[in-house]
């Protein structure tokens, strides 16, 4: 716990999160999995998800359960599909483009539906619907690599600054105390002790002027077992509830080297550094909605989703191979690492208002809300004030780093006899407060297209979508230096496909 605790005082002392620290939670992560972007059904797809006003799709059942109260009959569908993300990189004036295609289940669930009139004509109450099912909430997949001559810092600087911290540390203790850091870099004989001063350190490629390579591999998604209920009321309001529970799947694989292609340090050739990270998670939270039907043609609905509290588990490990003239080679293990802890996500308000022609088509638009400020970390494995002070430190970073975002979609359908053609955008602002936006602030575009068929029992569907994402990612921190970092333009393309049968 001490080596957990002594690399987060680190990490938060640079002020950013880097994914090089692979032992500790940081606001990056906790991001990550409260950043949802709902791919569910095709028709849901094909509108950019504007449908908080709307309903009858299984996918609401993920945004405004109150959707749910618009079913006539049961039904069942499955929703499948292929995602390619392209991420073009750049760093220090040189771009690269990766690509990761993967085949994916967004979406598959039952409803059943009860009609209440048919006892008594006259009921209020027409219906109450019951739903069952899975919808993927975010998807993680992805690859990118960059590459370029870093004139000014190596990362061996960065572990070197971490065993010098808080005074330094003794060569002895080093492995110990930094098992996934600066204890690596040490055997790596890439830190060695000052003859001055040996719990003091200096880096073999001090001031940079070093060849850097990187390579980076994330993979899985965030899904949802959705359990709901709703309820149609005189045609008019409809209302719905939803337990979810979350499923939270993240492995990430990461690669860096750096070489002395110039020849400026006597002593240092080359070195490869990687880690793993696979994080999993499970989480419960609760939604709730209502939609009202002004007239024929008008429709309005409110969701209010509480925050998602997920205990989670991350399990890593590290490996070095270096190469010093003096020295030779070398090659280090980290032991095997886990940590358990819990995180919570923001409340989300979604609003939205839906013009409705059975003869023409749909036109919606949808309005969301979301207080990133307000994510949290609980760390309470061990329960040291140490742990605690941590956990505050970071609370009050995310609490200060980040800040409410909108996310505003439009949808159209339109209805020519059974078939339907459908087109959509949306458009999600930063999350990031102003005094930490980077120049690439995670901003979100994303356009859509779809079609459909509609016949008495049987439908199905198609949707083409397009997102485009900015990111800005960096390798590592040091104070009092300016280290580059990388930026990213992540393009992705979804092909997704539902069939559906009403009983």
């Amino acid at each position: 716990m001490k080596t957990f605790m002594n690399r987060w005082v680190f990490a938060l002392t640079a002020l950013l999160s880097t994914p090089w620290v692979v032992v500790a939670q940081n606001d990056v992560d906790a991001l990550r999995y409260s950043l949802l972007r709902w791919s569910g059904s095709a028709r849901f797809s094909g509108m950019s998800g504007a449908f908080s006003a709307l309903g009858a799709d299984f996918t609401t059942l993920s945004t405004n359960p109150a959707g749910l109260g618009l079913y006539r009959s049961s039904e069942i569908s499955l929703s499948a599909g292929f995602t390619n993300v392209r991420t073009e990189a750049t760093f220090l004036g040189n771009t690269s483009d990766d690509n990761l295609l993967k085949f994916n289940i967004p979406g598959v669930g039952t409803v059943f539906s009860m009609d209440l009139t048919r006892k008594n004509r006259d009921n209020e109450w027409k219906r109450v619907n019951f739903g069952l099912g899975l919808n993927r909430m975010a998807d993680f997949n992805r690859q990118y690599r960059y590459s370029g001559f870093n004139p000014t810092s190596s990362l061996i600087d960065y572990y070197a600054a971490e065993a010098n911290q808080n005074g330094g540390i003794a060569p002895g203790q080093i492995t110990d105390a930094y098992p996934f850091g600066a204890g690596m870099f040490y055997q790596a004989y890439l830190i060695n002790p000052l003859p001055s001063d040996t719990n003091q350190y200096y880096s073999v490629a001090e001031g940079g002027q070093v060849m850097q390579y990187g390579d980076i591999r994330q993979e899985r998604n965030l899904s949802e077992m959705v359990i709901a209920v709703g309820a149609n009321y005189n045609d008019r309001l409809l209302m719905g509830f939803t337990l979810s529970m979350a499923g939270i799947g993240y492995e990430a694989t990461q690669f860096m080297e750096e070489e002395d292609t110039a020849d400026k340090h006597p002593d240092f050739i080359q070195f490869s550094f990687s880690n793993s990270l696979r994080t999993t998670g499970s989480g419960i939270a609760a939604k709730g909605g209502i939609t009202y039907l002004v007239n024929d043609y008008v429709r309005v609905g409110l969701a209010l989703h509480s925050p998602t509290y997920y205990w989670m588990q991350d399990v890593y490990d590290a490996y070095i191979t270096s190469r010093t003239e003096t020295t030779g080679s070398h090659e280090w293990l980290s032991p095997p690492g886990r940590y358990d802890y819990e995180l919570t996500t923001p409340w989300r308000l979604l609003t939205g208002a839906a013009l409705v022609s059975p003869k023409l088509g749909i036109l919606s638009v949808d309005y969301e809300l979301v207080d990133y400020s307000a994510m949290r970390y609980r760390f309470r494995t061990m329960g040291t004030s140490e742990e605690r002070h941590t956990e505050q430190q970071l609370n009050q970073l995310m609490a200060s780093k980040y800040t409410a975002a909108s996310t505003v979609r439009v949808g159209a359908e339109a209805v020519l006899n059974e078939f339907r053609l459908r087109a959509g955008f949306s458009y999600s602002s930063s999350p990031f407060s102003k005094e930490y936006r980077p120049a690439d602030d995670l901003s979100r575009w994303s356009w859509s297209v779809g079609g459909g068929v509609r016949l008495n029992r049987f439908f199905a569907d198609g949707a083409l979508v397009w997102q485009r994402q900015n990111e800005f990612f960096q390798p590592y921190t040091l104070a009092g230096a300016d280290v580059p970092g990388v930026s990213l333009r992540k393009y992705t393309t979804d092909i997704v496909a539902t069939v559906g049968y009403r009983f």
